[in-house]
């Protein structure tokens, strides 16, 4: 199916690797463009530096949910 400008379109996920920083920057970005109330599982489930630097720059404003990270894993808790 083409959309009204004629450009065709894929449907294909690109797979892009992003680091917690880079994707610290996408959620704030989303966030601040969109009325976001909460984040389900933004980052890696291992990546606790990160998980600290959302909350700090976002925190306030957004809930984050990690599930695996603060939740599910019995070890942690």
């Amino acid at each position: 199916m083409r959309p009204a400008n004629g450009v065709k379109t894929e449907n294909t996920v690109s797979q892009k690797e992003l680091s917690g920083e880079q994707l610290i920057a996408y959620f704030k970005r989303f966030c601040w463009d969109y009325l976001i109330a909460s984040i389900e599982v933004p980052l890696a489930d291992e990546d606790f530096d990160s998980f600290t630097e959302i909350t700090r720059q976002i925190g306030q404003r957004i809930q984050t949910v990690g599930d695996d990270l603060f939740v599910t894993n019995p070890k942690r808790l």
